[in-house]
């Protein structure tokens, strides 16, 4: 089967606690997050999302995908993802890896199914390393601002 995958970490000096807390409050994405302007559900196993991604990083012009959630462990990890398996499958997810300083956010991307090929023209003009890693930068700000008290959305 056919695989695309796209991966970028960072490590951030806050609790799990407080990563999960910024991961999973979909109401404030429109305050920090430049990718996923908005994300409508619950962050439960089981529930249908509707996402709201940009077309472009910087642009305010969204695109509305239907996703599920597949994983939701408390202060662990939350992904979803859509599609058909094994023609094309989208998995996205955000883990919480605690360390010694705080937590590191292993946050990706996984395309599999036998159409990513054909499709990838598509798809890879709008998927780029650095739009993980700007995603990353903004959650790592979001963070230290709930910790240090100064967000009054989270």
């Amino acid at each position: 089967m056919t695989a695309r995958r796209f991966r970028a970490d960072i490590d951030i000096h806050v609790s799990p606690r407080i990563g999960w807390q910024v991961l999973t409050d979909f109401t404030a994405f429109e305050v920090w997050n430049p990718l996923l302007r908005r994300v409508i559900g619950k962050p439960k196993a089981g529930s249908l999302l509707r996402l709201h991604v940009v077309r472009q990083l910087g642009s305010d012009e969204t695109v509305a995908m239907p996703a599920r959630v597949r994983v939701c462990r408390e202060e662990v990890e939350i992904a979803w993802g859509g599609g058909v398996r094994g023609l094309l499958d989208v998995h996205h997810y955000f883990r919480l890896v605690k360390t010694a300083t705080g937590v590191r956010l292993e946050h990706g991307e996984d395309f599999t199914g036998v159409l990513v090929p054909l499709l990838w023209p598509i798809l890879g003009k709008r998927v780029r390393h650095e739009n993980y890693v700007a995603l990353n930068e903004a959650f790592r700000r979001r963070c230290e601002e709930v910790k240090a008290g100064l967000s009054t959305r989270a």
